[in-house]
C-alpha cells in the first residue's frame, strides 16, 4: 500500500485520530500514549516529555501489507 503525506497532513491526522473516544491509551501531563489510525496499521506511538524542548517519540506498529509514506 503507498500512503502519501504532507508533514501537515500527517500532523492533522494525528490530531484528529487523537481527538476521537477510544484513541487515547494514557494521557498525562509527561505521557501520552495513542493507538495508530487503521490507515496506517496496528501499533501505537507514545510520546515521553522529558523537561521543557525535549520529547522522546517511540513508535511501535505493523502493517497487514508493505506500506511505503510519501512526505
Amino acid at each position: 500500500m503507498r500512503v502519501n503525506f504532507s508533514a501537515t497532513d500527517v500532523d492533522e491526522l494525528y490530531a484528529e485520530w487523537g481527538q476521537q473516544p477510544g484513541t487515547s491509551l494514557h494521557k498525562d501531563t509527561f505521557e501520552t500514549i495513542l493507538k495508530l489510525p487503521p490507515l496506517l496499521g496496528n501499533g501505537w506511538l507514545r510520546w515521553i516529555k522529558l523537561r521543557p524542548g525535549l520529547e522522546i517519540m517511540l513508535r511501535y506498529f505493523e502493517c497487514p501489507e508493505p506500506l511505503i509514506i510519501e512526505t
